[in-house]
């Protein structure tokens, strides 16, 4: 199918040209970009012409920290079909069978719908288990699966899964795909299970815990990069990261210097200089969580002490040493893409206090860590993440300019939501 889209304001987010009027899309991808003119010299009788009426253009979302096998559990619940969470799947060698698949395929329809009323259309599913593989698996068979999904599997749980599909599973097969290897090393910060360098406020002794001695951490670490493979590996306290960093390092430095594992270190609450030099040279990428300042901020004084809670999950510090960052809601809910992009920028939490504003970021930061630098670290920005020659036309139709959004703290602009050139969504 080709289909011409014109008269839009399109913010491309590719350096070579910024901003363009029209493009050409052909059998799924871009083929053309450029001014009306340009774009409307290809029309042709077969050819579909969009009128986007001076409306904004965008390419579409990511969400990099999902759980959406969680809403659908908790979906089912809520309906009180709590008979069907027994025993909902098993599992052959072939990853094949699931029991109940119907009543799970339901209650994912809406929550896809709803990403993509969020322009969200790629997203990585953390934590990967046997079961929900063998869900998303046969989702995307039944061609009902219009999301991007990039499964992460639990390495020290599920390896079986990669070993047994990483071939058939490597790419996109029907929008599912295996992206690489989790790891979580403590939990999160409100619950006092993230591993600190420093007791928690009004703890004697109390510093948290990790989930693994360094040897078990090495080996895990050492079979992903063997197989080359991403990680995302969840490290809340500073001692988590320090571990992990000092892991990683042991690990990595027999491997090629052009190995690109792009590897992520998810929920980094605190980063000390010691930390953001081994950050950058080894070149792994801290991803924020940061509405959880929201959430939790005024708890955070309390259980740290306001000193270092003013230096939680330091984006801006990131930005200032050269370094890359990424944002993410939390992983049980649906992001809000704007109103995750307007919180970076303001940090509030309890009636309008700021936790760490020398950390604040600008607007178009947030939204290119939103779209860009996401798609890269899913390796896919050599065919997302941009409007521009041939990239896939995945985009997002807004009812305002991106300044208007931002001026105006609008947080419903999105009008349609298109995958390879076809309306997903429209509101």
């Amino acid at each position: 199918m080709q289909t011409i889209f014109y008269n839009a304001n399109i913010i491309t987010f590719d350096e070579n040209l910024p901003k363009a009027e029209a493009f050409f899309v052909n059998d799924g991808s871009i083929v053309l970009v450029g001014s009306n003119d340009e774009v409307l010299s290809m029309k042709t009788d077969d050819i579909n012409v969009i009128d986007l009426k001076g409306k904004t253009v965008v390419p579409s979302f990511y969400d990099i920290n999902a759980r959406i096998y969680d809403l659908i559990e908790d979906g089912i619940k809520n309906a009180k079909l709590d008979e069907f969470l027994e025993n909902n799947a098993e599992i052959d060698e072939n990853y094949d069978k699931f029991v109940n698949f119907d009543i799970y395929k339901n209650h994912f329809l809406p929550i896809q719908e709803d990403y993509l009323a969020n322009g969200i259309t790629t997203v990585f599913e953390l934590s990967m288990n046997s079961k929900e593989f063998t869900f998303w698996k046969k989702l995307s068979e039944t061609g009902e699966l219009k999301l991007d999904v990039i499964g992460y599997v639990d390495i020290t749980q599920n390896k079986d899964i990669m070993d047994n599909n990483c071939r058939s599973y490597r790419k996109y097969k029907k929008h599912f795909r295996l992206g690489g290897y989790y790891l979580k090393i403590d939990d999160e910060l409100i619950t006092k299970k993230a591993w600190l360098c420093k007791p928690y406020k009004g703890e004697h002794r109390y510093q948290g815990y990790t989930n693994y001695v360094d040897e078990h951490l090495m080996i895990a670490i050492k079979t992903g990069l063997e197989e080359k493979k991403q990680f995302i590996v969840e490290c809340n306290g500073d001692n988590a990261l320090d571990q992990f960093l000092r892991c990683f390092r042991e690990k990595v430095k027999d491997k090629l210097e052009e190995d690109k594992f792009k590897p992520i270190a998810k929920n980094c609450n605190f980063i000390s200089k010691k930390h953001f030099k081994e950050l950058k040279e080894l070149d792994i990428t801290p991803c924020f969580q940061i509405k959880d300042i929201s959430e939790y901020g005024k708890e955070y004084r309390k259980s740290i002490g306001k000193f270092r809670a003013s230096k939680i999950q330091p984006v801006r510090d990131v930005i200032d040493n050269g370094q890359q960052f990424l944002l993410s809601s939390k992983s049980k809910e649906i992001p809000n893409i704007f109103e995750l992009a307007f919180f970076a920028g303001s940090r509030e939490y309890d009636k309008n206090k700021v936790l760490g504003k020398k950390n604040i970021i600008s607007f178009k930061e947030a939204i290119n860590s939103l779209i860009i630098s996401s798609s890269k670290f899913a390796f896919d920005y050599g065919f997302k993440g941009s409007i521009e020659n041939g990239k896939r036309a995945d985009f997002v139709v807004l009812n305002d300019s991106l300044e208007d959004i931002e001026n105006n703290k609008i947080l419903d602009p999105v009008l349609k939501t298109f995958i390879e050139g076809e309306e997903v969504f429209t509101k």
